[in-house]
């Protein structure tokens, strides 16, 4: 047998499931996958560390693919993407953007693009495991999808990554200009814009007036407090550690809140 022959046989073959359970039968499986997690992860291995920017996002490759997150040099989240690594790096970058205690400049990335007919055998659980993300940033909060209004009752741990970056109120609105606004339409396009979660409950039925913005380039805080002051002592503005909430007549507290209306 030739080198190239024994290669494909040591790959296809799965001493774990050979054993001899009943005599004249044996198990094959055809291992495709570890090959492919190897070759993946000597890809990443060798490619450079890019800073997060949009310059570098714009200038690669796109297409379904893994991705690693990196921290001050240090891997903290893998992920996947089934369409567009690009797109779902920088919505990574845009959320990163509006939490404390981190900045854009200590974020870098790698990432791996693949072919479509290879989307099926994305190797995100084995890459968490090789690279060791599930203790960082993976299965601690980034990432995933906005929450029920029930989370907001979840005491995240010191390790969550909502407790180490939390929302950073004073988020500068550099889009919103002075002037007058409908409340619900400046509701909805902070929804749209802010870079984190912003929620108005128990819905936005209630969002009637207007709210006068006196300078331009507000922070996400005093934007909302303004709005809630338009909207009268019934509403309270919350900032938790993952998002901030305009809420109406609240009936409950959450855990690390932080109110700034109405006054105390």
């Amino acid at each position: 047998m030739d080198e190239t022959k024994s290669i494909v046989v040591n790959f296809c073959l799965n001493p774990a499931t050979t054993e001899l359970r009943v005599d004249g039968f044996s198990e094959f499986e055809f291992d495709l996958a570890t090959p492919l997690f190897e070759q993946i992860r000597a890809c990443l291995d060798a490619t450079p560390l890019a800073p997060l920017t949009i310059e570098k996002l714009d200038a690669g490759l796109d297409g379904p693919g893994v991705y690693i997150l990196f921290h001050n040099r240090e891997p903290v989240y893998i992920g996947k993407a089934d369409s567009s690594v690009v797109t779902r790096l920088k919505k990574h970058r845009r959320t990163i953007s509006g939490r404390k205690n981190i900045e854009l400049t200590e974020v870098g990335f790698k990432t791996s693009v693949f072919a479509s007919t290879w989307n099926p055998f994305l190797p995100e659980s084995h890459l968490i495991e090789h690279y060791g993300t599930k203790k960082q940033w993976n299965s601690k909060g980034f990432g995933g999808n906005e929450p029920g209004i029930r989370r907001y009752e979840t005491a995240y741990g010191t390790d969550h990554f909502f407790t180490r970056f939390p929302v950073n109120e004073q988020f500068v609105c550099h889009w919103l200009e002075a002037g007058e606004y409908e409340v619900s339409q400046l509701c909805s396009d902070l929804r749209r814009d802010l870079p984190f979660w912003f929620k108005t409950h128990p819905n936005s039925g209630n969002l009637a007036g207007e709210v006068t913005l006196p300078s331009s380039q507000p922070t996400a805080i005093d934007t909302i407090v303004r709005i809630a002051t338009a909207l009268g002592d019934d509403w309270r503005v919350a900032v938790l550690p993952s998002h901030i909430l305009l809420e109406y007549k609240p009936t409950k507290n959450y855990p690390n809140q932080v109110i700034h209306f109405p006054p105390s």
